[in-house]
């Protein structure tokens, strides 16, 4: 599938683990929910699709930014990026771009920028890696 606009889903598998797999089908149903499918390989070899009802699932939707780390891996909104210096940065959407908070400052997400950049994690499954310890500590014990 040619997709110009790409999404990950990240969802939650049990109580401490977390999936991110690429959207194949991103839809609205007859009432209005937006809905993905997931692609799978059916029983006789043939695409299967297991959908996910974004009001219902816990599941978070992240689009592709158009970007790629100094690995080569895709970045997405809500990927964590760490730079030379240790400093971790979210990647968000603002203004219709792509961008990362640097001293206070939007850096829109460019080859000369994420070159230098590597994934690190998501806001989902690595909040220890942007809140405090303090701040992590009262969300893991409620």
């Amino acid at each position: 599938m040619n997709n110009i606009i790409k999404f990950h889903i990240v969802r939650q598998l049990n109580q401490h683990e977390w999936e991110r797999v690429e959207v194949d089908r991103l839809y609205f149903d007859e009432i209005g929910a937006c809905k993905v499918g997931i692609k799978a390989i059916g029983e006789n070899g043939g695409d299967n699709y297991n959908h996910f009802d974004l009001r219902k699932e816990n599941v978070k939707l992240f689009q592709f930014a158009g970007a790629f780390d100094k690995n080569g891996k895709p970045i997405y909104q809500g990927h964590l990026l760490k730079d030379e210096a240790e400093r971790i940065y979210e990647v968000i959407q603002a203004c219709g771009s792509f961008i990362i908070l640097k001293n206070e400052q939007a850096v829109m997400l460019e080859d000369n920028v994420t070159r230098k950049l590597e994934i690190v994690g998501d806001i989902v499954q690595n909040l220890d890696l942007v809140l405090s310890e303090e701040e992590f500590n009262k969300i893991i014990t409620k």
